[in-house]
């Protein structure tokens, strides 16, 4: 990757693997950091030492996976940055203020059991934007076990 990316370039990366017979994920954050864990307990973040450095910065890198336990009825989420960081319509004398992946966790935890609580999220990033047309991607993968 590095001799294609270009000099002050990077690029973040989320890769897992589901077994679908235990639901163990191995994975390998190359630093995405917006992949959240679900269980009975509530959400729950990877570690910050579970995250590989970016695609493109050091060709000598070392990507090694990481896994999380998983049990009946958890699930992962995982979603760009465009959901994290998109900033609310500026109102008069506020600042930038990101929509942050603790709301996602929020938006996703009052829908979790509902038939489709991605649209969830994504309509909690609409009404924090105050309009459709968000500033970046937005993308949300949902794995439930």
């Amino acid at each position: 990757m590095c001799p294609r990316v270009g000099e002050g370039r990077f690029l973040t990366l989320w890769v897992g693997v589901f077994d679908i017979n235990s639901g163990e994920p191995h994975y390998v954050d190359a630093g995405h950091g917006h992949a959240l864990w679900f269980n009975a307990e509530g959400a729950h973040r990877p570690r910050r030492d579970q995250t590989s450095p970016l695609l493109g910065i050091d060709p000598d890198a070392a990507y090694t996976s990481a896994r999380v336990d998983m049990t009946p009825g958890a699930c992962a989420l995982i979603v760009s940055d465009g959901l994290v960081e998109q900033p609310a319509q500026s109102v008069e004398g506020a600042g930038r203020c990101e929509f942050g992946l603790d709301n996602v966790a929020q938006a996703f935890g009052k829908a979790r059991r509902d038939d489709n609580p991605i649209a969830a999220i994504f309509d909690a990033v609409v009404e924090h934007a105050r309009t459709d047309h968000l500033a970046d991607d937005a993308t949300a993968l949902l794995v439930r076990w």
